[in-house]
């Protein structure tokens, strides 16, 4: 279980968050156990709704109760969803940062979350960019790719380096290279796009 390997690697340190970047259910799975352990969920205000009715509702769970569930509300955490309009920041007293923000709608989903790390010069996705395979051509740039390209440039941030939840780590400067190449470069529709 992730929590346990998250306690063994900080131990004596609880889960204060968790963001959720989008309402997939590859991307929730678990939430509720989080937020039993006391983390506030983090999501987009277009998905809130979603998360206070459905996900985190305290309605009875009797087919196979969930650790939440099996808490009274009144023991919940006293902040179980915290809510991303323009951004929201995870502190840790000044020692790290870490910055939440809603990218544009695109053909994947209409709500998404990025996190950015400033001090590391971070930023990490789900199923929006994952790096190019060495050694092969460039792809073409998904419509999530272009989407978190205009996201770093209007927010002005400072990106060294790519992670993709599901494609690992890269170079900016490789992610660069993809979205701003020529329409007439890369493979052609029978390419895969880079990202999801």
């Amino acid at each position: 279980m992730v929590i346990n390997e998250v306690h063994r690697l900080v131990p004596n340190k609880p889960i204060r968050y968790l963001v959720s970047t989008h309402y997939h259910f590859d991307h929730m799975g678990g939430i509720r156990t989080y937020a039993a352990e006391g983390a506030t969920i983090v999501t987009s205000a277009e998905d809130a709704h979603l998360y206070r009715r459905v996900v985190l509702s305290s309605a009875p769970r009797t087919l196979e109760p969930d650790r939440l569930s099996l808490l009274p509300p009144d023991k919940w955490p006293r902040e179980l969803l915290g809510v991303v309009t323009d951004k929201y920041v995870i502190s840790d007293k000044g020692q790290e940062e870490v910055v939440v923000y809603p990218m544009p709608a695109f053909e994947h989903v209409s709500s998404m979350l990025v996190a950015y790390i400033p001090r590391a010069k971070m930023i990490i996705n789900a199923d929006v960019y994952g790096p190019p395979i060495p050694g092969k051509p460039l792809p073409r740039p998904s419509a999530g790719a272009l989407a978190l390209y205009e996201t770093i440039q209007r927010l002005g941030l400072d990106v060294t380096t790519q992670v993709g939840i599901h494609g690992g780590a890269g170079s900016e400067d490789d992610f660069i290279k993809i979205v701003t190449q020529p329409e007439n470069e890369g493979p052609g529709k029978e390419g895969a796009p880079a990202g999801n």
